[in-house]
């Protein structure tokens, strides 16, 4: 499992069979591969909220390991910008061409496509993040508790 994504993050919360963990941003994911994904995906915070199933029974105030494979991350991100983004360009240049043939303003047709490619482009990547999701792909995991809190060794 090389260059997998490895981190540890602090359970929050729990609710039912699902953790909130937050993961505070260190040196290792400036040696991460991908990187520029996660950071995309995060944006600029310090701290990042996930919530991830909680598989191995980690309580409130446990730290946890996390697990990323590096390539689910790229996928997710080009699943999140390059669809939207081609559905987008393909759909606007369909827009342009048959707004001409049909004797409408070209720009027209090309705003028309546009919007309905990014619209059509969003709807594609959620319904493939949501296959990737059921599969288990490209999902964050608990992989270990790394340290018991105070409250929950007594």
């Amino acid at each position: 499992m090389t260059g997998d994504c490895l981190e540890n993050g602090l359970v929050r919360t729990i609710a039912g069979n699902q953790a909130v963990v937050v993961v505070t941003r260190t040196e290792a994911c400036g040696a991460c591969a991908a990187r520029g994904a996660c950071h995309a995906l995060g944006g600029e915070k310090e701290d990042l909220a996930l919530t991830l199933d909680n598989e191995i029974g980690a309580q409130e105030g446990d730290t946890v390991a996390i697990r990323m494979p590096s390539d689910a991350i790229v996928r997710i991100s080009a699943i999140l910008y390059l669809v939207p983004a081609l559905a987008l360009l393909s759909f606007a240049t369909c827009g342009f061409l048959l707004a001409s043939q049909a004797g409408i303003a070209g720009d027209t047709g090309t705003i028309v496509g546009a919007v309905a490619g990014l619209l059509s482009g969003f709807g594609a990547s959620r319904l493939l993040g949501t296959r990737l999701r059921r599969k288990g792909e490209g999902v964050p995991r608990m992989t270990a508790i790394v340290n018991r809190s105070e409250e929950n060794r007594k």
